[in-house]
């Protein structure tokens, strides 16, 4: 199933649970190395990477860190474009037990 802006609806219950994920453990946001091909589907979700300095290659692949900001706002997007309402983690203090 396809949200407007061509993105999966599994792609948004995907984020989603990333950020609960963040939540339950106390966090601000994640850390993450990505192919710069893959960096534009958070940006199309309406979750941009914050990227910490330019892409560098990485073997056949050109790779950029930065970090995905956790927020409210942005969780309650993804409920939204997920055409969920509420949590999508079963119970995000099993985050906490994990980590």
């Amino acid at each position: 199933e396809q949200a407007p802006n061509s993105l999966n609806r599994a792609t948004f219950i995907l984020f989603a649970a990333m950020m609960e994920a963040v939540r339950g453990a106390l966090a601000d946001s994640i850390v993450t190395v990505t192919d710069t091909r893959m960096e534009r589907i958070p940006r199309r979700a309406g979750w941009p990477l914050r990227r910490i300095a330019a892409p560098q290659q990485v073997g056949s692949t050109m790779a950029v860190a930065g970090f995905l900001d956790m927020s409210e706002q942005t969780l309650h997007r993804m409920y939204k474009q997920a055409d969920v309402n509420g949590p999508v983690l079963l119970s995000p203090d099993l985050v906490n037990a994990a980590a």
